[in-house]
């Protein structure tokens, strides 16, 4: 996990060496343990690395790294499965200097081509300069881990693993007036390409590109698909194909030449990672992170006694308080280069500040869990829907007396979305989903590729803010496209969500937290917080002409953002 930037000149100004290491600088807290610079000898081509030391910590292994007198790489991430990768590669007559994940995406990339990034189990991003092609390869992973931003003009192409990078060469990070106020007024965060920034775009999850001559094209490598294909004779062995991808997941991304650690909320998804690791290793000891809230409503100690309680593993946990928000919100901002949507963020971030603060340089977190599996309350709309919507009127209504019976109260359905869904079936006939319905599995797709992103993003920048490098364990893309592949009743049934995780987790995470009904989230109580967040009387805003919103929240943060982002970049 590092730091990444580069520039490559299209014009007879060569590429400043005090501008790439102002870059680095910029980078630092991505990966304090190391750097690197490096110059072509056209001097039209500058790659910089920051490194955070997690696999073959020698100095062999640092980057810029150059292979066969052909290819430089920067890279930004984890391949989990490299060494699997890498014995293919030595059957194919590659020889290795390195221990290294690095040295195999550059093997991978002299054998395939772009074709090899359909290998790699990992969060990446990365930049490799062929010096016989004269052109740059870049990519990043499938959902969407690491960051890869650039600015691009007739004269140069610079990247970065953040902007604030970008604008240590020159480049005017102009305030995107429509990025603000489209949060402001929908509260949007994530754009595919653009940023908060107008002349500033990032490369698109699942997307490689390539700069040649001057020209910049970009392609799609992954697409995620979501068809029922897979179907077996019982909810038995549904959940044990997910049980034995998950812990696979789990055993690669314990892959490290540092202590590893894990985030834990008390919730279903960091309780199953926390388990099965307990599962796995009854040996060892890994140290648990906790963000705790003083509001009982929030505060999810309770839960987690049932974990620790089995598991015996050491637990931190870190008393989040609204005042100490306050007085690091700027660098909050600063870090993520956005307005953040919630005080969620910010408590992540100081979650992962005490994390540095104990030493500790890789944590394992449940993200993307509730996207894949439908953890989240509105896809209970979709899944009723469907059976309205396919005139399946008996599980209809049985979908709504399981409702009843496990909650204690009726599922509101409301006028308005049966309308919708009579008229989509008279004006658009025969299709699955329209611009007036979205089916449930399409609902799941939608926010594992978009939604998700926000919060991937959140968890990029609060981790490497501190040097942290933060691993996903359900977002292995072979049991993603497990789950994308299974009959919706395994996702969600009768009114229980995660159907077939829970089923998976049997004798290993306690059933008081496996049979959970209610969902917290990482969730502050920021109803409560937000009389220490007020928009000031001479706000930024108002003088600038955006109007308001009626979220006090999205007021007070995008204040904050416009201060940061006039002052800091």
């Amino acid at each position: 996990m590092c730091g990444i930037a580069g520039i490559i000149s299209f014009s007879d100004k060569p590429v400043s060496s005090e501008q790439l290491i102002s870059m680095s600088e910029a980078l630092r807290h991505r990966g304090p343990d190391g750097d690197g610079v490096w110059i072509n000898a056209q001097k039209n081509v500058g790659l910089v690395h920051r490194r955070l030391a997690i696999i073959d910590l020698s100095d062999a292994a640092a980057q810029p790294m150059h292979y066969n007198d052909r290819y430089t790489i920067v890279y930004n991430g984890e391949i989990y499965n490299y060494i699997e990768l890498r014995k293919n590669l030595e059957k194919q007559g590659y020889l290795f200097r390195t221990q290294s994940d690095t040295e195999v995406i550059l093997a991978s990339y002299d054998f395939k081509g772009e074709k090899c990034l359909s290998d790699f189990d990992g969060m990446f991003a990365f930049a490799i300069w062929d010096n016989k092609t004269r052109s740059l390869f870049v990519a990043r992973d499938r959902f969407g881990e690491k960051p890869l931003f650039y600015y691009y003009d007739k004269e140069q192409f610079v990247f970065a693993s953040e902007i604030k990078a970008l604008t240590k060469t020159g480049i005017n990070a102009e305030v995107n007036r429509a990025s603000v106020d489209l949060f402001l007024r929908e509260n949007r965060s994530n754009f595919e390409t653009n940023t908060f920034f107008s002349n500033i775009h990032k490369i698109p999850r699942s997307h490689y590109g390539i700069l040649h001559a001057g020209k910049l094209s970009i392609h799609r490598y992954y697409n995620l698909e979501y068809k029922t294909q897979i179907r077996y004779h019982n909810d038995e062995d549904y959940a044990g194909h997910f049980r034995e991808l998950f812990e696979l997941s789990l055993k690669r991304r314990l892959r490290s030449d540092v202590p590893v650690a894990t985030s834990f909320s008390g919730g279903l998804d960091s309780s199953g990672i926390v388990c099965m690791l307990h599962k796995m290793h009854p040996e060892l000891n890994y140290t648990l992170f906790s963000a705790r809230f003083d509001d009982s409503e929030k505060d999810e100690g309770k839960w987690m006694k049932y974990v620790t309680d089995n598991v015996h593993f050491p637990q931190v946990n870190k008393w989040i308080d609204p005042d100490e928000i306050s007085e690091v919100i700027e660098k909050i901002v600063y870090h993520c280069e956005l307005p953040v949507g919630s005080t969620s963020v910010c408590a992540q971030y100081l979650l992962m500040e005490n994390i540095n603060k104990n030493g500790v340089k890789v944590i394992l977190d449940g993200q993307g869990a509730d996207e894949m599996l439908g953890g989240y309350g509105h896809y209970r709309y979709h899944y009723l829907n469907d059976w309205l919507y396919q005139f399946k009127i008996g599980a209809y209504y049985r979908e709504k007396e399981s409702y009843r019976n496990l909650y204690g109260k009726k599922l509101p359905t409301g006028i308005i979305p049966k309308l919708k869904l009579y008229l989509s079936k008279v004006i658009y006939p025969g299709k699955v989903d329209t611009p007036l319905y979205k089916s449930f599995k399409t609902a799941l797709k939608d926010d594992m590729v978009n939604d998700l992103q926000l919060l991937l993003t959140y968890s990029d920048r609060n981790s490497m803010a501190h040097g942290i490098e933060t691993r996903l364990p359900f977002l292995f893309h072979e049991l993603v496209e497990y789950v994308f592949s299974l009959p919706k009743e395994q996702i969600y049934r009768s009114s229980i969500t995660k159907y077939i995780y829970r089923n998976a987790m049997k004798s290993v995470i306690p059933d008081e937290i496996r049979l959970r009904k209610d969902k917290l989230g990482f969730a502050p109580p920021q109803d409560k917080w937000m009389h220490k967040f007020s928009l000031p009387s001479n706000s930024q805003l108002q003088k600038e002409g955006y109007a308001l919103s009626e979220n006090p929240w999205r007021n007070y943060i995008a204040e904050v953002f416009l201060k940061v982002a006039k002052e800091k970049f």
